[in-house]
């Protein structure tokens, strides 16, 4: 039971890191900028759009295995109250 609520910690730390990359990195200004966060000068507009793309892309993947394991784990401890 101690592991299940270790793991829990590090899933919710995980969204909340991820939570905050979201926000860090959707901040977007100028064509030759792709995060005023991260500095990456670039001054294709193309190759710009297509980093943002990646980010945002990478960003969903991350939140929907986040939330499939919340769910799993949420399940998981109604097992767990059933069997007790």
């Amino acid at each position: 039971m101690e592991a299940l609520k270790n793991k829990q910690n590090v899933i919710y730390s995980l969204l909340y890191l991820s939570l905050i990359f979201t926000f860090s990195c959707k901040e977007v200004k100028g064509t030759n900028e792709v995060s005023t966060k991260t500095n990456i000068l670039i001054d294709d507009p193309k190759i710009n759009t297509t980093l943002i793309s990646i980010m945002n892309f990478s960003i969903e993947v991350l939140n929907i295995a986040i939330l499939t394991n919340l769910v799993f784990l949420t399940r998981l401890n109604q097992l767990f109250f059933i069997v007790r």
